[in-house]
């Protein structure tokens, strides 16, 4: 006979109770302050619940991260599903299914979201919260000068984890090198900046009817300072790439210390030559000491494929499987109405700024 599951009762997570969800969670950088400012000072609505049990205990919690995308030249309001957890003591007795699809559908009728989305690897869960999985995640690293390979020697990894590393920097490296970019004139003009809004809007529209077949983040300047320069949690830095006085590129850079440009998210126009944009970018971060560039993306989406063949053209090698996959349901009863999970041009930048 199967057990009768109780229902958690939700509360949305405010200031004053961020202490809960974060001693919920038991992570060392889930601290109240950086829950609030991922849900509490995002410029697109945001929600975190928290459900108890009769007695008010936390056992639970769901966010629902608002992530307003941009698909030939259309605003998008989605939501991205983060910190879904339920407790271990509550395992088999709460029913946190009916608390995540209710969840959902309050915040989607709040935000006008038409679809959810996000990255894991409890496919199982997700399965039967209606979400569909594709396996797409994929990770390039390009090495343009030593000081990676020095990185990875010196890292506090096992022996293996830096051989196997070391090599695959080295032969990035080597073929770099024989993609002979000392003969490739400069062509964009870096800089680290953050365009007006009237600009990012029109770049942002550009770049989406030219590439009508694929979701992008529609950064504005609120956008930008809560995922990069505002962000006291992340080291992470806004650049433009221009022809002239045309904004023709725009890019988010982490620093994570490891002598490696870590590319968050690439929008260039013209991802026909990616390579030439990619190129220049590379050079902006060698100079400052980051001298290769790492990225991370959804592989079936168009896009983002232009992306990987120009970084391969510079050199660029496949660095290992992603274990987590991409999950994405629609808002409906079902979860059916939702773009395929390749139109997403799914980047670093499209996770929290934490």
């Amino acid at each position: 006979m199967p057990v009768k599951l109780f229902a958690l009762h939700a509360e949305r997570m405010t200031k004053e109770t961020a202490p809960l969800v974060s001693a919920l969670h038991k992570r060392a950088y889930l601290t109240p302050d950086a829950l609030c400012y991922e849900y509490l000072a995002n410029p697109d609505a945001s929600r975190l619940y928290y459900g108890t049990d009769d007695k008010g205990t936390v056992a639970a919690s769901q966010g629902w991260v608002g992530q307003t995308l941009i698909h030939d030249g259309v605003p998008v309001p989605s939501l991205m599903t983060e910190r879904t957890l339920l407790s271990p003591a509550y395992w088999a007795r709460a029913d946190y299914r009916q608390f995540y699809l209710d969840s959902l559908a309050e915040t989607a009728a709040a935000t006008s979201a038409t679809f959810a989305w996000g990255g894991t690897a409890a496919l199982k869960a997700f399965a039967r919260f209606g979400f569909d999985a594709a396996d797409c995640f994929g990770h390039e690293v390009m090495v343009c000068g030593l000081s990676p390979i020095l990185a990875v020697i010196r890292a506090p990894e096992s022996w293996k984890w830096r051989a196997y590393h070391g090599a695959l920097y080295g032969l990035s490296l080597a073929k770099h090198w024989l993609s002979l970019p000392w003969f490739k004139r400069r062509r964009y003009i870096v800089r680290e900046e953050v365009p007006s809004d009237s600009e990012l809007e029109a770049f942002m529209c550009a770049l989406s009817t030219a590439h009508p077949d694929s979701y992008f983040m529609n950064y504005t300047r609120a956008k930008l300072a809560w995922f990069a320069t505002d962000n006291p949690f992340k080291k992470r830095e806004v650049v433009t790439l221009r022809r002239g006085d045309a904004l023709e590129g725009l890019a988010l850079v982490d620093d994570r210390g490891n002598r490696l440009a870590v590319l968050a998210d690439c929008l260039l126009l013209h991802s026909a030559n990616a390579d030439r944009a990619l190129l220049d970018l590379a050079r902006h971060y060698g100079r400052r000491g980051r001298a290769g560039l790492y990225f991370w993306g959804n592989r079936g989406n168009s896009y983002i494929a232009a992306l990987r063949q120009g970084l391969s053209r510079l050199g660029a090698l496949p660095l290992r499987k992603e274990t987590a996959q991409l999950v994405i349901r629609g808002v409906d009863a079902d979860g059916s109405a939702h773009p395929p999970a390749s139109a997403l041009a799914m980047v670093w930048s499209w996770s929290p700024p934490l």
